[in-house]
């Protein structure tokens, strides 16, 4: 009987952890970068010809670093988790700055147009076609 009780406060213990794990991942705040200082504040050009011309040295510089980063909105997409996303780029470009944003940033994503020029500030992540950054918010 001593053992029973044990068991299954010990599966309590557990379950408990569990849950109180899983509604921490889903409902803690997320890391704002609006009231973080930029390190770099860039074109979009500059952001992209830095990582074109010298990838490992532009990732030694900015990877995990907050950029402000200013150019036209050359497409603006939704990925898979539903976040806005903005692309910027000059015309006529293959590439250039891509910025997910917080969802909250929803309706300013949808106040904006193609073309237009943008200011944003993100978490940069490196370079795969365009350059990567996350957590982003417009300024």
């Amino acid at each position: 009987m001593k053992l029973l009780k044990f068991f299954l406060s010990l599966v309590l213990i557990i379950l408990l952890l569990l849950v109180g794990s899983w509604l921490y991942l889903n409902y803690a705040p997320q890391k704002s970068t609006e009231k973080k200082t930029a390190a770099a504040s860039l074109t979009a050009t500059e952001l992209y010809t830095t990582f074109e011309t010298d990838e490992a040295a532009a990732n030694q510089r900015y990877i995990g670093q907050i950029l402000q980063v200013k150019g036209r909105l050359g497409e603006k997409l939704i990925d898979e988790n539903l976040a806005p996303v903005l692309v910027l780029r000059e015309a006529n470009a293959m590439a250039g700055v891509m910025c997910t944003l917080f969802k909250n940033q929803q309706t300013a994503f949808d106040a904006l147009a193609i073309g237009d020029s943008v200011t944003m500030k993100g978490k940069c992540n490196g370079m795969l076609m365009d350059v990567v950054l996350d957590e982003g918010v417009i300024e």
